[in-house]
């Protein structure tokens, strides 16, 4: 009987809690009454949450809301007075108290509605409750799950009707207690009803009770916590915040999309505080935004509430919705500019900051900066508008149209027209075609500044003036160091320059670094005066054809006694241990680019010359010229020149001269001499500081100063095997000269008749490797070339473990060991540029093939050959020009590692024709190179490497 009762349904027993779920759910559905709702106590509620457990995924939810339906738990509500009264309700039709909401307590429709009448709520301590009894869902879920909600719930209308059959049912136009303003909207459309409109009561409710709100500081709190709880569960109300809007003739007519009337209701309710902190309804409100601000001022009451925006935060969907503007039209902001202008021509104030304001409005919405931004208005409509008339660009100049001016800073100030600036203006400007300046222009305001001022008959550029020439050449300069191609002597060389001896355009200019040297050369030859330290506008000097009086160029010497000064050479010694310590604690980088040692500064011999005189030689002229200077430094013989002892502590004096050995930072040397000065004068002692960047730089100078040693011995040894192979062939050539008979030439054969042929097509020249024998050295002794900053520095490469002479690596056999060619032939073998190349090298290193042995065909050596001082070599061969990065095998890389007698060499330019032949010899190549290990070693910085260069030709 149990079996047969079951099978039918009809049999519940405690133990199958999913049959007595179902049993709920049908009741719930069923829409049965009070009768048979069942009001759950505690412990009952936590056993149908366990009971949910069990229940299938795919029936849950929807069992879940009609168990809601069947079930009473305990709740309250608030009467019309505010007074509030617990009853039982349906968890279906009640919503969560703020204490089982998951958002924050002033975001929670509980904080919204306050005591708003209309709306249930379910017991705050249950909460509590359904923490009992396991490991089971949360409170919030669970009740959720029951049809608890934590935003107002839409409904179908009422009032909704069935107009024609197998359609969607109408909401009239004019339904009753409808929003004005959706009649009016649907009589724009000319239409007559919304098909498959909502409302929400719940929800007009809550935005009533805010309105009704009499403390305003609240009313804008609980009017906050409704934009939350909206924005939260938008993409539910988003299904349904626009409807069909219809015309009923024969059928519904469609007239467009509409808003629904739960927003139209939401819309008509003045809940929401405007500028002035007064209730009003949506719609007549807008976000105070850059560009609402510039259409319609600052002070306009329509804003909404200040404290309402804030905390409404980016709920831009429901600002929209709600039909608050968050921005003006673009059209707005240029019919703005227009009314500025208008103004302005009709006699009024220029109103710049009201422009800025609306350009910057204007660049967001046109541009989509802003949230919502419009595209109701075109770049090529902006461009038109800023192009009628005078032009909607205000610069000091007045209106202007976008091709009439520049962007960016103004550095011709009022000799051109700059377009204003204000945050990202340089992309706006740049899209309404607005130019930057270029070198033309920087050249045309120069002429126009030095032609007023020779009218002028001005001795000196007044402050405009002198701002306007710095600020265009530093835009030269910076322009010179981006692109070097802008800056030619042909658009340059003629340039008018101010000088010690007014404006020149005539040559020769001279720049010199010292000011002492400066000023003196100034009173006898036109010195260029830029208006700043020279060093910012070096990439000029060449374009503007200027002669550099260069440290080559400037001798110091006294023509009279000049006595050595021991206390003045103790002052200078103690004022460079200051300097040192100064750099090192506050400026390293500073201290770093000194380009001597801080030995030879501290070492100069002070000696007073009362007659000291500086000789220039001009560069130019070939002529040379001596003007007196009140200090000066012979580098050579360590000697400080003074005039007097007072020069010592100046700026302008040795300040300058010890400055010029720090490129980059002279002016900032020169101000810390004095400094120095003072606390030698003081008698403090400074403390010798050995920072780990010194160490670097110790060990990185001796590794150089090593390298540069081996390079060196190297070139000598060539020179030697090269003076003595001379003598050895001369000496046989002197005793087996014989008379050379020469073959007889051939005579031309006879031309040939008969019927013309057209000419063959010219032969491509084939491809071919150089031929040793016939190259000659450009420069027998080669060239030292010194490590560039880039790899100067490059971290050791030596692997952990390596010990010279401890190697797994084979030892050179006796004798050679030549590869054969195996390979088909094709143009050249690789094996034949290898060849090539090992010759090349002989040739650069006049050495032989005893002297030089090849060992390229001995694998796992690590190298191509070794010399008569067992020393390894490793060539790297290429057919055209030489690259910066090349592979190392492992056998190499460690070869390289273990050995100090090891030369990377690289030969290129060996396919004739290509480029030209070089072979580049690096001494210790891992300690110079930057390398990426991988299945091989790739070592980069090549042509930057402390190396010896042999540049080799074709001969004659």
């Amino acid at each position: 009987m149990r079996t047969w009762l079951r099978k039918r349904g009809a049999l519940l027993t405690d133990a199958d809690a999913v049959a007595v779920i179902r049993r709920l759910a049908a009741i719930g559905a069923a829409g049965s009454g009070s009768p048979n709702a069942l009001r759950l106590t505690e412990d009952q509620l936590i056993e149908l949450r366990d009971g949910f457990a069990r229940v299938p995924d795919a029936e849950r939810e929807t069992l879940g809301r009609d168990v809601g339906h069947a079930i009473r738990l305990q709740g309250h509500r608030y009467d019309r007075a505010g007074k509030r009264e617990d009853i039982d309700v349906a968890p279906a039709r009640a919503y969560l108290p703020a204490r089982l909401d998951s958002s924050e307590r002033e975001e929670s429709l509980a904080f919204a509605a306050g005591g708003t009448a209309g709306l249930v709520w379910l017991r705050p301590r249950y909460a509590e409750v359904l923490l009992r009894g396991g490991a089971g869902m949360g409170a919030r879920r669970f009740l959720r799950l029951l049809g608890a909600e934590t935003a107002p719930r839409l409904r179908r209308h009422p009032q909704a009707r069935e107009r024609f059959t197998q359609s969607a049912k109408g909401l009239p136009a004019d339904v009753i207690s409808g929003p004005r303003a959706r009649t009016d909207a649907l009589r724009a459309l000319k239409a007559t009803f919304t098909l498959d409109d909502y409302e929400s009561p719940d929800l007009r409710a809550v935005a009533s009770g805010i309105a009704a709100e009499q403390n305003p500081q609240i009313r804008r709190r609980r009017a906050a916590a409704l934009f939350h709880v909206l924005g939260r569960a938008w993409s539910r109300f988003s299904d349904h915040d626009e409807v069909d809007a219809v015309y009923d003739y024969y059928a519904w007519q469609n007239r467009g999309r509409t808003a629904a009337f739960w927003l139209w209701q939401l819309r008509d309710t003045p809940w929401l505080d405007d500028g002035n902190g007064a209730p009003s309804v949506p719609a007549r409100l807008r976000m105070r935004t850059t560009g609402t601000v510039a259409v319609y001022g600052a002070d306009d009451e329509r804003f909404l509430h200040p404290e309402i925006q804030q905390l409404v935060g980016r709920r831009s969907d429901v600002l929209r919705a709600l039909s608050i503007s968050a921005e003006a039209r673009a059209e707005d902001l240029v019919e703005c500019l227009q009314r500025l202008r208008r103004r302005e021509e009709e006699g009024g104030d220029r109103d710049v900051p009201a422009a800025l304001i609306l350009y910057q409005a204007l660049a967001e919405r046109t541009f989509g900066r802003g949230a919502g931004a419009s595209q109701e208005m075109s770049l090529g409509s902006v461009l038109r508008a800023f192009g009628e008339g005078s032009g909607l660009v205000l610069t000091d100049s007045g209106w202007r149209r976008p091709s009439q001016c520049l962007r960016g800073a103004p550095l011709f100030g009022p000799l051109r027209a700059f377009a204003p600036t204000f945050p990202d203006s340089e992309g706006f400007w740049q899209r309404l075609a607005v130019r930057l300046p270029t070198v033309d222009d920087a050249t045309a305001v120069i002429k126009e500044l030095a032609q007023r001022n020779r009218k002028q008959g001005r001795d000196e550029p007044d402050g405009t003036t002198q701002s306007i020439i710095l600020e265009t050449l530093k835009m030269l300069a910076a322009l010179g160091r981006a692109q070097p191609g802008a800056l030619t002597a042909k658009r340059l060389g003629r340039l008018p320059l101010w000088t010690s001896n007014g404006w020149r355009s005539k040559r020769p200019v001279y720049a010199v670094e010292d000011p002492v040297v400066a000023e003196a050369l100034g009173r006898e030859r036109a010195v260029w005066r830029p208006g700043a330290e020279l060093e910012q506008f070096r990439p000029l000097i060449g374009a503007l054809r200027v002669s550099e009086l260069a440290a080559e160029h400037v001798t110091v010497y006294s023509p009279g006694p000049a006595p050595k000064d021991p206390d003045a050479t103790a002052l200078v010694r103690s004022a460079v241990t200051h300097l040192r310590e100064d750099l090192q604690r506050n400026a390293a980088s500073v201290a770093q680019s000194l380009d001597c040692s801080w030995n030879q500064l501290a070492d100069l011999i002070v000696r007073i010359a009362p007659h000291l005189t500086c000789s220039l030689d001009l560069p130019d002229t070939g002529e040379t010229v001596h003007v007196p200077v009140d200090a000066g430094i012979d580098w050579s013989s360590g000697m400080l020149y003074v005039r007097d002892t007072a020069a010592l502590t100046r700026t302008s004096g040795v300040g300058r001269s010890i400055a010029a050995r720090f490129p980059g930072s002279r002016r900032e040397v020169a101000l810390a001499w004095g400094a120095a000065c003072d606390q030698a004068e003081m008698g403090r002692t400074a403390v010798r500081l050995s920072l780990a960047d010194d160490q670097v730089r110790r060990d990185r100078e001796a590794a150089e100063a090593e390298r540069e040693r081996r390079l060196r011995e190297l070139g000598n040894e060539v020179n030697q095997r090269r003076t003595a192979t001379k003598a050895q062939v001369g000496t046989a050539a002197a005793t087996s000269r014989t008379a050379v008979i020469l073959p007889p030439v051939p005579s031309a054969p006879p031309p040939v008749t008969g019927p013309s042929v057209p000419p063959a097509p010219p032969a491509v020249p084939p491809r071919r490797l150089v031929d040793p024998g016939r190259l000659r050295l450009v420069d027998p002794s080669g060239i030292i070339t010194p490590p560039k900053s880039s790899v100067v520095g490059a971290p050791t490469a030596r692997p952990s473990g390596y010990t010279s002479g401890t190697s797994g690596l084979p030892q050179p056999r006796a004798g050679s060991a030549i590869p054969h060619q195996h390979t088909p032939p094709r143009p050249y073998t690789g094996t034949e540029q290898e060849k090539v190349a090992l010759d090349v090298v002989r040739k650069a290193l006049a050495a032989d093939d005893d002297w030089l042995r090849d060992l390229r065909a001995q694998r796992g050596l690590g190298a191509d050959a070794v010399d008569a001082l067992s020393r390894f070599y490793e060539l790297k061969a290429y057919k055209d020009a030489e690259p910066d990065t090349v592979l190392l095998t492992p056998a190499e890389f460690q070869r390289a590692a273990e050995s100090d007698d090891f030369f990377l060499v690289i030969v290129s330019g060996l396919e004739a024709g290509i480029a030209p032949v070089s072979v580049r010899i690096i001494p210790q190549p891992l300690q110079q190179l930057t390398c990426r290990p991988s299945s091989s070693v790739t070592v980069t910085g090549i042509r930057g490497a402390h190396s010896r260069v042999y540049q080799l030709e074709a001969e004659r």
